[in-house]
């Protein structure tokens, strides 16, 4: 779980430095995607989501990779019709990956009877995907965009901080549990 905090880190928090018209990400998302991928390699045996989630952390990283490469290289800002459909593509294939994390958290909760906060964690992905997909489409209305993009940012926050609890719960619970069983 501690990958999976880690590679949510590098994809919801973005800086980067602008030269030119070049951008330096020093937060890569592709980075971010390796974690993921390592984190979910850890967990594929508690939940088929994991399992479901790791080809597409492979195509992330690749993709991230490449996308980090054209904003070095200033091939996506000065490209804007390559821009928009890149961002969106990336960012449904992002919130797919992070529903397939946030499901298989709810797998584990039922199968180790368990509490790992994956109910809010679910909300909060739900909200989370909302305001993304908003943000993504007003392109006749800048402002709302703009305004759906903080509220992105809040709720990626809001679902960082509930990840971190997730995390923290998960790796407070005995290796090996005893379950009673009722003769």
């Amino acid at each position: 779980m501690q990958l999976l905090f880690t590679g949510m880190i590098f994809i919801f928090i973005d800086f980067s430095i602008n030269i030119n018209t070049a951008v330096i990400g020093l937060i890569p998302d592709f980075v971010g995607y390796i974690f993921i991928y390592k984190g979910l390699l850890e967990l594929t045996q508690e939940s088929p989501h994991f399992q479901q989630a790791l080809p597409l952390s492979k195509i992330m990283i690749a993709v991230m990779s490449v996308l980090y490469a054209m904003d070095v290289l200033s091939i996506t800002t000065t490209s804007r019709f390559l821009a928009i459909p890149l961002g969106m593509i990336t960012t449904a294939l992002a919130l797919y990956t992070i529903y397939q994390i946030v499901r298989g958290v709810l797998d584990i909760e039922i199968s180790k009877k368990i509490d790992l906060f994956g109910e809010n964690l679910f909300f909060t992905w739900k909200m989370w995907a909302v305001f993304t997909a908003l943000s993504t489409i007003p392109v006749l209305i800048p402002g709302l965009s703009v305004i759906f993009g903080l509220l992105s940012l809040i709720m990626a926050i809001i679902l960082l901080g509930t990840f971190y609890k997730t995390k923290t719960q998960f790796y407070a619970q005995p290796k090996n549990p005893t379950h009673e069983t009722n003769l």
